[in-house]
């Protein structure tokens, strides 16, 4: 009796993943690229906490960065869409096209129902991109969760905070308490 082939999951290219998006088929489906994964729908405190960091960031970055709520990122084999990106340039920059790793100083999730898939799936793949700091608000045990150090296969150095003052890499004038970042 001939063996059963092994049945996987098909993998989607960056540019099969626009093709499709451009159809329309998921128009009304919140997706990332990659595998194609349904999201999970936002909670009030989970839109709020987004909301108000980008406004933070926004007024204490000025016109350094460009702070990109949910939208997609483009990554050498996958497009994900992290909850708060901070990226070089201005809106103009990413007309024809997202931003890659090169363009992104840090990116940022805000995570309850999400937490283990952040944490195993999306830091790694931040990792393996070299995207120097990666930042999981988790609202479930209100503690910031960042990574920094990244090599190919996770990040090197990863601390856990429940209070104090933080400042990311790129921006060290760029300080926020740790508890205003949760509602």
């Amino acid at each position: 009796m001939p063996a059963t082939p092994l049945k996987r999951p098909l993998q989607w290219s960056i540019e099969d993943y626009h093709q499709i998006v451009n159809t329309g088929i998921l128009a009304q489906r919140r997706v990332e690229a990659g595998e194609i994964l349904e999201m999970a729908p936002e909670s009030a405190d989970h839109t709020y906490s987004w909301g108000s960091l980008v406004t933070r960031l926004s007024q204490m970055l000025g016109d350094r960065a460009l702070v990109r709520p949910p939208a997609p990122i483009t990554l050498s084999q996958s497009e994900p869409e992290p909850d708060i990106a901070i990226v070089t340039g201005t809106w103009e920059r990413y007309i024809d096209r997202h931003p890659s790793a090169d363009d992104i100083f840090w990116l940022i999730e805000i995570s309850r129902p999400t937490l283990a898939f952040d944490r195993t799936v999306k830091a790694p793949l931040y990792a393996a991109e070299g995207i120097a700091e990666y930042w999981i608000i988790n609202l479930k045990e209100r503690q910031l969760e960042r990574d920094r150090q990244p090599s190919p296969t996770h990040y090197r150095d990863r601390q856990v905070l429940n209070g104090g003052a933080i400042a990311p890499l790129a921006f060290p004038d760029c300080i926020l308490e740790v508890r205003s970042l949760f509602p």
